[in-house]
């Protein structure tokens, strides 16, 4: 089989994942061709499932969701009936409605979701004072993560294959639409310390939604996901984010995560 692997990877999280999705699918005799979504010219110059027999998305978590530039993405894909599974990496904090969701993006599509899983990964505001899955994911999450490869080959060759089933989400669309608008409002943006850097251009280049203003110094607010590809990216380590432990406190507080929770928590696969 041909099987395209579509994933947006920033800071490397889901792209470890990934990598071990695709060795395995190679090992079970594939071609693989990938697509990341983080780059800009990616997004703007895919044109056609047509050529993959099979596709494999692959998303973190941002605001209880895949980001919201993948979202849009899909609005004007076809996915001509395609077979298709699904992967999210995510922090620990909350899973939200994202596989929900992501199968009503798909099906509208018209793609067939068979398979989706779920990786725990350390948290991309770790860098900026949060303490969320420092060491994952780790070898147990990589031999779920080749699991969910072989379990997704196989379910791609089957002659008939039920699609995947989720229950309803815990909240409506509008009001993770809310969450978003106010997750949004409360997490700062990265910005440039002058004394490091260089104009090199680079954070610019990587950057996602073309958010980031080397002139004034820091990311466009509206424009800015916050997905800190800029910051993980500096070759001169100039990117900074505000201190965001207080956030970090109060997430913790408000889930009610407490540090057995989080340690006992669990990469899983639904099919």
């Amino acid at each position: 089989m041909i099987i395209a692997i579509i994933y947006f990877s920033a800071t490397g999280n889901t792209q470890r994942i990934k990598n071990v999705i695709k060795e395995e699918l190679i090992n079970l005799g594939n071609e693989i061709q990938e697509f990341n979504l983080a780059n800009r010219s990616v997004r703007e110059n895919f044109s056609s499932f047509k050529l993959f027999d099979a596709v494999i998305f692959g998303f973190p978590v941002y605001f209880w969701r895949a980001p919201r530039l993948v979202r849009e993405w899909f609005k004007t894909k076809n996915g001509m009936n395609r077979r298709c599974s699904l992967f999210f990496t995510y922090g620990g904090a909350h899973i939200g409605v994202a596989h929900h969701n992501m199968k009503q993006i798909l099906a509208s599509c018209s793609f067939n979701l068979i398979t989706s899983a779920e990786f725990l990964a350390k948290h991309t505001f770790n860098v900026a004072g949060f303490q969320f899955m420092e060491n994952r994911p780790d070898n147990e999450d990589f031999k779920i993560a080749r699991k969910f490869a072989s379990i997704c080959h196989h379910k791609f060759l089957e002659e008939i294959v039920n699609p995947l089933i989720f229950d309803l989400p815990i909240k409506s669309e509008e009001e993770v639409d809310k969450i978003e608008v106010s997750f949004r409002r409360a997490i700062p943006t990265p910005y440039i310390d002058v004394k490091l850097c260089t104009e090199c251009g680079v954070c610019q280049k990587v950057c996602p939604t073309n958010a980031m203003d080397i002139t004034k110094g820091k990311a466009r607010r509206n424009y800015c996901i916050r997905c800190l590809r800029c910051l993980y990216n500096c070759p001169e380590k100039a990117i900074k984010m505000p201190n965001m432990t207080s956030h970090y406190k109060l997430m913790k507080n408000t889930l009610r995560l407490t540090d057995e929770i989080l340690k006992n928590k669990k990469s899983r696969i639904y099919c």
